[in-house]
């Protein structure tokens, strides 16, 4: 493989959600509304207090479920709109493959594959699983009207996740406020 490559060349802008991150933030909120909960109904025997405060707690929960949710499936849709737009076939080249190695997942692989399209040259990079770490090529797909769309396969996130993982997080939200409006309610 070719280890040469520019990699701000063509380089595309990535805005993906650090994951590890959100799901963190929403566990020690979670895990501080339950605390603070046990330590109101043995200690200090606050009613009101309580409910405001668990309330509070949750509000950033679910504004960043329902937030992310939405957002991931208007991804998920609009990346399934740009690949039924797509049906030339080339093969890209992969030109590098860096592993990460982390005690909590083990080895990680970042994949960058270079391919061109009418005389132009695109570089794509992205996350892979450990059965693709010894290919040499990957297929894309590209739209022969517009070449600035592709999609690397096995390189690019699936449509599909990203609308299933929305939904989830979008069902996660409504199910924290409507269990909110039910503690004001009772």
């Amino acid at each position: 493989m070719d280890n040469d490559i520019n990699l701000n060349e063509n380089k595309r802008k990535s805005h993906k959600m650090p994951w590890k991150m959100m799901i963190a933030v929403y566990l020690l909120l979670l895990l501080g509304a339950v605390i603070f909960m046990i330590i109101d109904s043995y200690v200090l025997d606050w009613e009101i207090g309580t409910k405001a405060f668990f309330i509070v707690l949750l509000l950033p929960v679910i504004i960043l479920s329902m937030w992310s949710g939405i957002r991931l499936i208007i991804e998920g849709r609009n990346l399934s709109q740009k690949i039924s737009r797509c049906s030339e076939t080339i093969t890209a080249s992969v030109k590098k493959i860096d592993v990460f190695s982390d005690k909590e997942d083990g080895n990680r692989y970042h994949m960058t594959v270079e391919f061109t399209i009418n005389g132009n040259t695109y570089t794509e990079q992205g996350q892979i699983s450990s059965s693709q770490k010894n290919l040499t090529q990957m297929p894309v797909i590209y739209n022969p009207d517009n070449p600035e769309e592709y999609f690397v396969k096995g390189l690019t996130e699936s449509p599909k996740t990203k609308f299933i993982f929305g939904i989830g997080l979008t069902i996660l939200g409504l199910f924290i406020l409507a269990f909110i409006i039910l503690t004001f309610v009772s």
